[in-house]
């Protein structure tokens, strides 16, 4: 007993000696990895903000293949939000299983808005392009078999859906007009001040045929 009070009394100092910084960090990986009464690792919101989003399944063609979004959040260093939100696409075969699912893009930039091309042979989506203060969304390309993605658009206002047509050859655009030669360079002297209900710029539709570049 008198062995188990020095102990308990030696261990008792040693807490009250530690750096205020020490006792935090320890305090905050127990809450961090906080357990109920018969040990067991509890659910908290560290855990829930790694959990995987699935969302917009699109089967092929062929009815073979399944396109979907997987969003997870990250953690960004050095930046006022240390969580960002990232989609990626995946594939997995119709008939499974999950474990043969294949993950297509990577990095830090979002896809959006998948679509098959009607042979069945490219992926296509939306993703950012350019730098990342102007950066607008853009039509990509895919290889179904793999490879690197593609910028197909450049739209410079940046493109919020679109659709193949049926012969696969041309794509039909949701974008604004570009911002005139006077809106740009308001823009870069930072006089952009928007006036509310006023030169609102409306969605409209457009074609974009493959390699023509317009």
């Amino acid at each position: 007993m008198t062995k188990l009070l020095r102990g308990i009394s030696i261990a008792v100092i040693c807490a009250a000696t530690l750096p205020a910084a020490a006792r935090q960090n320890s305090s905050s990986q127990e809450t961090a990895s906080a357990r109920s009464k018969d040990g067991k690792k509890l659910f908290g919101t560290a855990e829930a903000l790694r959990v995987a989003r699935v969302s917009s399944p699109r089967i092929s063609p062929d009815g073979m293949s399944v396109a979907y979004l997987v969003s997870e959040n990250v953690m960004e260093k050095e930046k006022d939000t240390p969580w960002k939100a990232v989609a990626h696409l995946w594939v997995v075969p119709a008939a499974g299983p999950a474990m043969a699912a294949r993950q297509f893009t990577r990095g830090e930039k979002s896809v959006s808005n998948l679509a098959w091309s009607p042979d069945g042979k490219l992926l296509a989506f939306t993703m950012d392009a350019g730098d990342e203060k102007d950066a607008k969304p853009q039509v990509w390309f895919m290889y179904v078999d793999g490879g690197e993605p593609w910028q197909v658009t450049k739209h410079k206002s940046g493109v919020r859906g679109f659709q193949f047509s049926p012969d696969g050859k041309t794509l039909l655009l949701t974008a604004t007009v570009s911002m005139s030669d006077e809106e740009e360079k308001r823009g870069k002297q930072k006089d952009d001040a928007v006036v509310v209900d006023h030169d609102f710029k409306l969605a409209q539709l457009w074609t974009w045929a493959f390699g023509s570049g317009s």
